[in-house]
């Protein structure tokens, strides 16, 4: 089914979109699978991580339209013409409404956007491979990303360094998790620190 003409509008201009501020963008790889059309699957990529399926339904209305991700610039032999190595570029605008803050504190969830641009498009059919490229977070939504829990002043602080450039820090994982006896674990782990900072077990 395309869906390019709900799903696509190639008026749209990078620099408005961006100086918008009201959509993440994403550049995505894609190679169709033979026979289907780059700008069909692209569109068909941008319905199904919005508010599109593979079948028409009597729900869609002005509001919903209005949250369609939608595929906003197309280079269908970008990276050459060999069907399995070559592909395409396709760019998305993803409306910020589609990413649901957290309900108790407004804060947006790194997890959820990723489900959102990187979920349920890499099962499809009718494409053999799709790589996300790069994407740009609109302002207003990296203020409300809450972060990781640590910086790197934190860390520095807790390996007694000092809190503004502490330096490099490195950490390892044992090898093999499971097996290793006593003796051989804790000289592993001391050959380790003569230079490290930290193991994960």
């Amino acid at each position: 089914m395309d869906q390019s003409n709900r799903y696509a509008n190639l008026n749209l201009k990078e620099a408005d979109l961006i100086a918008g501020g009201k959509h993440l963008l994403v550049a995505y790889k894609l190679i169709p699978a033979k026979g289907y059309g780059f700008l069909e699957v692209a569109a068909h990529v941008a319905a199904e991580s919005s508010t599109g399926t593979n079948v028409e339904v009597s729900t869609t209305d002005d509001f919903t339209r209005g949250v369609d991700a939608l595929v906003y610039e197309v280079d269908e032999t970008a990276f050459g013409d060999d069907p399995v190595r070559g592909g395409g570029l396709m760019k998305v605008a993803y409306p910020v409404e589609l990413f649901d803050p957290n309900l108790t504190d407004g804060f947006y969830n790194v997890s959820h956007m990723w489900s959102l641009i990187l979920g349920n498009n890499q099962g499809m059919g009718d494409h053999v491979g799709l790589r996300m490229l790069d994407f740009l977070v609109p302002e207003q939504m990296v203020k409300k990303f809450d972060g990781p829990s640590a910086g790197i002043a934190d860390l520095w602080k807790v390996l007694g360094r000092p809190e503004v450039d502490g330096g490099y820090i490195a950490g390892t994982i044992i090898k093999p998790k499971l097996g290793l006896r006593p003796d051989p674990f804790a000289k592993a782990c001391y050959d380790f620190w003569l230079g490290g900072d930290f193991i994960k077990n």
